[in-house]
């Protein structure tokens, strides 16, 4: 494989890119990296004002996720129940199938032995089959 590879790069001609899989660059660092860390005095109006944004970006992010929380568990409970419901009216098909097999069963039974009973008679035989 190396050697076919290897015969594939000798015939691209100078210029064309790399494939994509070929040589990576390093990931960008993004928009933030362009600023420098500067160390803040933590008595300047500058470092309370941050910590003060921070704390309340964080106070808000907390509660947003507990939110999410109580709302996830209203979910689980709401679905829980509807489980439950679904549950019962299977158990109540089943049921009503199981019965409505029987019936079907009880008749196609008597009908049979209706006529197997028939069967042996001539009079009836002839009238069934007429």
């Amino acid at each position: 494989r190396i050697k076919f590879l290897h015969k594939l790069y000798l015939h691209i001609p100078p210029g064309t890119p790399a494939p994509s899989g070929g040589s990576r660059s390093p990931p960008s660092a993004g928009p933030r990296a362009a600023k420098s860390k500067k160390r803040l005095d933590k008595d300047s109006d500058e470092y309370r004002q941050r910590r003060e944004r921070n704390n309340l970006a964080v106070r808000k992010s907390r509660d947003k996720a507990k939110m999410r929380n109580m709302e996830t568990q209203h979910k689980v409970l709401e679905l829980a129940a509807e489980n439950e419901r679904l549950q019962k009216r299977v158990e109540q098909l089943s049921r009503e199938l199981s019965w409505r097999i029987k019936d079907v069963l009880i008749f196609t039974l008597c009908s049979c032995s209706h006529w197997i009973s028939h069967e042996n008679d001539p009079k009836e035989r002839d009238l069934i089959l007429d």
